[in-house]
């Protein structure tokens, strides 16, 4: 199933170190699952189902964590049957959330584990737009909402200052193979910022134009809007 194919994608990332074998700069704290106390707000404000897999997003033990993380299955099953009392895992998973001070939230979503994500939420923070706009969203900095269409910017307006998803018309039901997803920051401003990097962006960009080609125009007719 996709899900299996999915959490074999994430297990791909894991990095192990016997215990005692000293300390990195990747930390040797245990992965833990984080308490409904911690869960309640963000589950209320991105909208997540009950279907929502948040044991599957782990922190370091120490404290208050600046990431969490998505772990697949196969390495949580392992988890859960002491592998961390015999080795340290070094770094697992995927970067799914990072602390943050600026929104109503503790933790904003990221863009390295959106598309496993964004299935989950509903559409309080998950938009969808068409190609025009999904290209605009792409730009560098402050991206004026007056630079987008009405139907679109809109709906950003009536955002709270924070990260949230924006998905590109036609794929909303293939997030996870195709991920023509951007994880974007509505500002206190009337603006949006893109919380994507470069080297993702280009290869977005390049779907794009391969997704423009397998529906018959040209290169040349579709206008992707490079970094400058």
């Amino acid at each position: 199933s996709s899900n299996n194919n999915n959490n074999k994608r994430v297990e791909s990332k894991v990095l192990l170190r016997g215990k005692g074998k000293g300390r990195t700069d990747l930390g040797n704290e245990n992965f833990i699952v984080n308490d409904d106390a911690l869960w309640a707000p963000l589950i209320e404000y991105y909208g997540f189902g009950n279907d929502f897999p948040r044991e599957q997003f782990m922190s370091r033990s120490h404290g208050d964590s600046k990431i969490m993380y998505f772990i697949g299955k196969p390495v949580k099953n392992l988890m859960d049957r002491g592998l961390q009392d015999r080795i340290t895992i070094i770094n697992a998973g995927l970067k799914a959330f990072a602390r943050n001070t600026e929104s109503q939230v503790r933790y904003r979503i990221c863009q390295e584990s959106i598309h496993f994500i964004a299935p989950y939420m509903d559409d309080r923070r998950k938009l969808a737009c068409n190609i025009e706009d999904f290209e605009k969203c792409l730009g560098e900095g402050a991206i004026p909402l007056s630079s987008i269409s009405p139907p679109l910017s809109n709906k950003m307006q009536k955002l709270s200052v924070g990260a949230f998803a924006l998905l590109l018309q036609g794929y909303e039901g293939d997030i996870v193979k195709k991920k023509m997803i951007l994880v974007l920051w509505r500002c206190r401003g009337e603006a949006v910022n893109c919380l994507v990097n470069k080297i993702e962006k280009d290869g977005i960009r390049s779907k794009l134009r391969a997704f423009a080609e397998q529906n018959g125009t040209s290169k040349d007719d579709v206008k992707i809007a490079e970094t400058e």
